[in-house]
């Protein structure tokens, strides 16, 4: 009978759950206009529908056949006395380690022990519950944990909204003012860099290294970043020197790197704010730009050409928008810097142009970069990976969290049917404390303690095997990826706070209702009904 109806109303409700998914999921996917071409479409699963079917079928046949084989074993003498389920006296008092809190909790909190330990297999399935809640809040809280993180990964190494790369070719300098148009001609952009780099090898004793400097690849090597003129003077702002003071000149970075382990191997290059040289305004860079010309009778053949830069401050704290620190000396120059060597536009055309943009109108701006059919152009546009990458994850944790919901109602009905049902049962055993003295605050108290039992069990256990879960997800999901991410384990402590909150007051719910209730009854009358 409780088949027949729970199942129809069971395929119902979750047909009707199914599509409300559907519905908010291509709301969400609409909303946030990632570019992912994806509907979600309803329809009726027929194999889920069976298997939840013979799924609902076992549950029923297994939970009736072990109540009913318990039964049967009890005489009808023991089973209207219920001392089968009474503990002897000698198995409680062998739990000695218990006999100072029980001594703590006072009269009414050694019969709150002492009724757990008696109707404990009653409980069983509320403890239960209770654990597996936990269990799978804590699993799933994984998902958010990792999310979260990867989340705080992208911001850090993706400091902009866009970036972008053009071959400058023999058209570099058409090519670098089409690109300032474009950029600053938008709508919606905060900040704007436009850049190329080249490799300036220069002689030891042109670089002031300072004592102790590390050993590196690049000790002989600068790398100048062109700017444009606009970002170059934002720089010199940060920098604190004056633009007309540093204009046809260079600003200097010389901070150290080193690579960092973060977890298990994965390494990511930090910033210690130790300097490896120190400049003084006035000194002067000189190196050659080297062109490969090409491998003639097995050998490079090169083409240098020599260039100076005047350093007019040194500040080991600014990066432009889409740095990437490699190790070397950083020297940025503006455009007017350019000026000074008209004479070397061939080397110009083997430099590529990047640029990076801060700001809200960035998927505009990328379609404009395209319709300027640019040679060579590749665009990553991380404001739309964000926000793919957001949709996933929200989409993810509503069809969790969706699951989680209709288990969870599940385990808090079982737990309010199994101690509902058992206080209830318990009125005349109530009515008999009440009638030799216990007052209704004691009796109260009694309850409360009972719960407080059952709930620290059930949380208890939840919280070590959903621990376990999570740690072993991070594990599994750590071993399946290439590594390249660095995330670590943390133990989900806002959800077992939460955890704790919830059940706490869920048993408070039930208690303090149902115990009120049973108080309001008159004591005499309770203890002459039979049918308790």
């Amino acid at each position: 009978m409780i088949g027949a109806h729970g199942i129809p109303l069971g395929i119902l409700f979750g047909l009707g759950i199914t599509l409300v998914l559907v519905l908010v999921t291509n709301t969400i996917l609409r909303i946030q206009n990632t570019g992912t071409v994806f509907k979600m479409h309803f329809g009726f699963s027929f194999l889920a529908i069976g298997l939840s079917v013979v799924l609902s079928v076992f549950m029923i046949w297994l939970s009736a056949s072990e109540s009913a084989a318990r039964a049967a074993k009890l005489t009808p003498m023991a089973a209207l006395r219920l001392n089968e389920e009474v503990k002897a006296r000698e198995k409680i008092r062998q739990k000695r380690f218990l006999n100072p809190f029980r001594k703590l909790l006072g009269a009414d909190g050694n019969l709150a022990f002492l009724n757990y330990q008696r109707a404990r297999i009653k409980y069983r399935a509320s403890v239960t519950s209770i654990a597996i809640s936990v269990i799978l809040i804590l699993g799933v809280s994984f998902v958010r944990i990792l999310y979260g993180q990867m989340e705080a990964q992208f911001k850090q190494e993706n400091k902009c909204q866009l970036t972008f790369a053009v071959d400058g070719g023999e058209h570099w300098n058409e090519n670098f003012q089409r690109l300032k148009e474009l950029l600053y001609g938008a709508e919606g952009i905060e900040r704007a860099t436009i850049s190329s780099s080249f490799a300036l090898s220069n002689e030891e004793e042109s670089i002031p290294y300072l004592p102790g400097k590390p050993e590196s690849e690049h000790e002989r090597l600068c790398i100048v970043r062109l700017l444009d003129e606009n970002s170059f003077a934002l720089l010199c702002e940060e920098a604190g020197v004056d633009y007309e003071e540093a204009k046809g000149k260079g600003i200097v970075n010389a901070a150290e790197l080193h690579r960092e382990k973060i977890t298990y191997g994965v390494e990511k290059t930090t910033l210690t704010g130790k300097s490896i040289a120190s400049f003084q305004k006035g000194d002067i860079i000189c190196g050659e730009i080297i062109q490969y010309l090409g491998k003639i009778d097995n050998e490079w053949k090169t083409k240098s050409f020599p260039l100076q830069i005047e350093v007019a401050v040194q500040d080991d704290t600014i990066f432009s928008l889409d740095d990437k620190p490699i190790g070397a000396i950083f020297v940025y120059v503006g455009e007017s810097w350019l000026e000074q060597y008209p004479e070397r536009e061939e080397v110009k055309s083997t430099w590529s142009i990047y640029g990076a943009v801060l700001g809200e109108n960035v998927n505009a701006l990328e379609d404009s970069l395209y319709d300027a059919k640019l040679s060579d152009l590749f665009v990553n546009n991380y404001y739309r990976e964000w926000k793919r990458m957001e949709t996933t994850k929200l989409l993810i944790l509503i069809f969790l969290f969706s699951a989680l919901f209709l288990i969870a109602m599940i385990a808090v009905t079982n737990v309010i049917n199994a101690i509902g049902t058992n206080l209830e049962l318990r009125a005349r055993e109530f009515a008999r404390l009440r009638s030799i003295g216990m007052t209704m605050r004691q009796l109260c108290r009694m309850v409360r303690l009972e719960m407080v039992i059952i709930g620290g069990k059930g949380f208890i256990y939840g919280i070590v095997f959903g621990s376990a879960t999570s740690y072993a997800l991070y594990r599994f999901v750590w071993e399946a990826s290439d590594k390249s991410f660095p995330f670590a384990f943390r133990f989900p402590c806002l959800e077992a706070l939460l955890c704790l909150v919830a059940v706490g007051l869920i048993l408070a719910l039930i208690t303090e209702g149902r115990i009120r209730k049973l108080l309001r009854k008159n004591i005499v009358e309770t203890l002459r009904n039979e049918n308790l």
